[in-house]
């Protein structure tokens, strides 16, 4: 696994129960993106080499630079932004992006100018059936993460009826008043992702965090807490960084408040250092009793078509893998590096 110590690290895109869902758009065609560099090329052409080397050059001249990793392939860059206005970003499906203002804003940078096309016209079958079994086993898993969606769906039927609502909601508003309010500004900070390597969580909000909230997430009242708090925190227009759960991509799980730097995070298992928001005091014990038996049924149902997911993604890595040497035995890798050159020194114009 890849050393992402001291990175300010986001992911650009989750795989959840409604499929792929990219944030591209938002990251990297945000207004204030002034250049833009977009990386065409085939798995294994070394795009996300390509991505950390021009951000390490980056770093090195004093600059800021924000970490976008992909969903699936957990270790690979899916783009990066420095000093939030330079997005550099791989253009290839299934995030597919083009230009928006070619040369006056946007620039192609095609790794298959050095690719070796007759080499790889040898291998096209093994291309050919490596990517249509890829394809076959990300269907897969896509709709056993749909199943487990909608099973989500159902426990939270459950948590309604025996969560006290009302006090949960005074808690979290009464809570959330202690926050200055801002501009009212929510930013996605993705932390967490679902791709090859099982679910993958990211420390960015932590690292940059004051005091931590751990909210127990006692038989799914604390998701219900979590939503509530942001809730509040938009209606009191409150600055928040908000990464959400992978499967819905609308739960909260954590809430960064970003003037006060306190964070508030979803937690079965919270540290010693954390405070503690104990939602059990937010259950009605006897609708609990009742429908207790039923919850952890759901609860069961849902961890193995989660499991079953992460074997099915696991092999789509494992077929992705293969694509990637053919591709990597094709590439002339010091043009790759010629280009990569280039494409700092170009950078470097408008930092």
């Amino acid at each position: 696994m890849i050393d992402r110590a001291g990175e300010e690290a986001y992911f650009a895109a989750v795989n959840s129960g409604a499929g792929f869902i990219s944030f591209f758009e938002e990251i990297f065609y945000a207004p204030q993106i002034s250049r833009r560099y977009v990386i065409k090329g085939g798995p294994g052409t070394g795009k996300s080499s390509f991505l950390r080397r021009v951000a390490k050059s980056a770093e090195s001249c004093g600059r800021s630079v924000k970490y976008y990793y992909c969903s699936s392939d957990t270790d690979s860059l899916d783009g990066v932004v420095i000093d939030g206005s330079i997005a550099l970003l791989d253009g290839t499906a299934p995030h597919s992006c083009d230009t928006v203002l070619a040369g006056a804003c946007d620039e192609i940078i095609n790794l298959g100018d050095f690719w070796d096309s007759d080499s790889l016209f040898e291998s096209r079958e093994d291309i050919v059936k490596y990517s249509a079994d890829k394809k076959r086993e990300y269907a897969c898993a896509y709709s056993y993460l749909s199943a487990a969606a909608r099973l989500m769906k159902s426990c939270k039927l459950f948590t309604a009826r025996f969560a006290e609502q009302e006090k949960l909601i005074k808690n979290a508003q009464k809570l959330c008043g202690a926050y200055s309010s801002g501009m009212g500004t929510v930013t996605r900070a993705q932390m967490s992702a679902f791709g090859v390597h099982g679910r993958v969580h990211l420390d960015t909000l932590k690292s940059s965090a004051g005091r931590i909230w751990a909210v127990e997430d006692h038989y799914g009242v604390g998701a219900l807490f979590m939503s509530e708090l942001l809730r509040a925190a938009r209606r009191r227009g409150c600055d928040v960084a908000v990464s959400y759960d992978t499967l819905s991509g609308v739960c909260p799980e954590e809430i960064l408040f970003t003037q006060s730097g306190d964070l508030f995070y979803l937690s079965k298992n919270p540290t010693d250092n954390d405070r503690a928001i104990r939602c059990t005091r937010f259950v009605n014990k006897n609708a609990l009793a009742e429908l207790r038996g039923a919850y952890r049924a759901s609860v069961q149902a849902f961890d193995t078509l989660l499991a079953i997911a992460a074997e099915r993604l696991s092999a789509a890595g494992k077929l992705h893998a293969q694509i990637e040497q053919i591709y990597v035995g094709a590439m002339h890798f010091d043009g790759v590096r010629k280009k990569c050159d280039e494409v700092i020194e170009h950078t470097r114009r408008y930092y």
